[in-house]
């Protein structure tokens, strides 16, 4: 058995009539997971099933075998959580938030490693300013050093790019990949672009239900023979949208491809494409608002 084993068996939660998570199972271990999909997905409520802050209505979540829920404290030591909108007091320095943390999770003499932390997250510059000051991406960078602080064996970060202008989610991105080292860690994330030096594996989630786990190869794999496409002059878009049933269009200069998926081509001049991870997105969420 891996050193790092995530089970979720047959997971389920509904909110009254609402049904937020339906019959999910997956087996993780140590590497870096997405978890894509729309906003209404699911995608938070599962993670908070995950970080044992919310019961399933049916179905459990095992750590090496064991069902987390019993193993309580013992449980939230292998565990560091980023929600979308952590709190942090604006009258705390950088520094002191950590310390706060730290102290919450009682974790002793944690000086050094949040000196660690600090330049991980490239943040020791700042350390003195009070939270109040920072950006939002300097706070979701404070957020991920608050959720390493007991150097986690499961991580879990609830959408960690969202609202961050281009170079924070570079930031990010990158420092997610540096992340899966050791341990499982699971975002979740509503866009293609957050796949980007991140995903092991992804976990397509769509109304509460799982409907693909795959490498990203794979899962483009999965789409040879169903992508088609039609090239043509951009001039022409207006016209042949307004013709022609395509899920997407994408313009290259003075032209533009016009992508459809199906088992048959949508018209007789339409040509198979190469799959690509942006077409394995719109084939599970076409038509769906994100």
């Amino acid at each position: 058995m891996p050193e790092c084993h995530l089970s979720i068996c047959n997971v389920s939660r509904k909110y009254g009539r609402l049904q937020a998570v339906s019959h999910v199972s997956a087996e993780l271990t140590e590497g870096v997971y997405t978890l894509l999909g729309p906003n209404g997905a699911g995608k938070t409520t599962l993670l908070s099933i995950l970080a044992d802050l919310l019961r399933p209505s049916s179905g459990r979540v095992c750590w090496n075998d064991r069902e987390v829920h019993s193993m309580g404290r013992e449980y939230r030591r292998l565990l560091g959580y980023l929600p979308q909108k952590p709190g942090f007091y604006p009258d705390f320095t950088g520094r002191r938030m950590l310390e706060y943390f730290a102290c919450l999770q009682d974790i002793r003499k944690p000086g050094r490693r949040i000196e660690e932390l600090l330049e991980l997250v490239h943040l020791r510059e700042d350390a003195e300013r009070c939270c109040g000051t920072y950006s939002a991406g300097m706070l979701r960078r404070l957020g991920m050093a608050a959720a390493l602080l007991s150097d986690p064996k499961l991580l879990l970060l609830d959408e960690p790019t969202c609202g961050l202008d281009p170079e924070e989610q570079h930031c990010i991105r990158k420092l997610i990949g540096q992340l899966s080292g050791g341990r499982i860690v699971i975002l979740a994330a509503h866009s293609i672009s957050d796949l980007e030096m991140t995903a092991g594996q992804v976990l397509f989630l769509r109304q509460g239900r799982l409907l693909a786990a795959d490498t990203p190869e794979q899962l483009c794999k999965s789409l040879e023979g169903k992508v088609w496409i039609v090239r043509f002059p951009l001039e022409k878009l207006g016209e042949y949208a307004e013709k022609h049933p395509f899920s997407c269009y994408r313009e290259s200069g003075s032209f533009c491809t016009a992508v459809a998926y199906g088992d048959v081509p949508p018209v007789p001049d339409a040509v198979p494409g190469t799959p690509e991870l942006e077409d394995v997105y719109l084939y599970y969420f076409a038509g769906e608002k994100g």
